[in-house]
């Protein structure tokens, strides 16, 4: 705990962690996809707990679907369409 009485570790501070099933839907995505894109280096950050659990934050989530966000006109363009 910080001096202050409150709990300021890193992970704390992001909230609770999402289980598989929790963070699939929020990525429109099958349960079973998630750790297939682990395996693939694909997909959002997580962390690890030990060799079987993993945790994904909401802010995590998040940000890789702001990054995936793909513009219309502009992929029309790239393609040449």
């Amino acid at each position: 705990m910080g001096t202050n009485g409150s709990n300021t570790s890193p992970a704390h501070a992001r909230g609770r962690g999402l289980t598989d099933r929790e963070a699939a839907p929020l990525l429109g995505v099958a349960t079973s996809t998630l750790p297939t894109w682990r395996a693939r280096h694909k997909g959002p950050k997580f962390v690890r707990l030990d060799s079987r659990s993993v945790r994904y934050f909401e802010a995590d989530i998040e940000a890789w679907l702001q990054a995936h966000l793909v513009d219309p006109s502009r992929a029309a363009e790239e393609a040449g369409v």
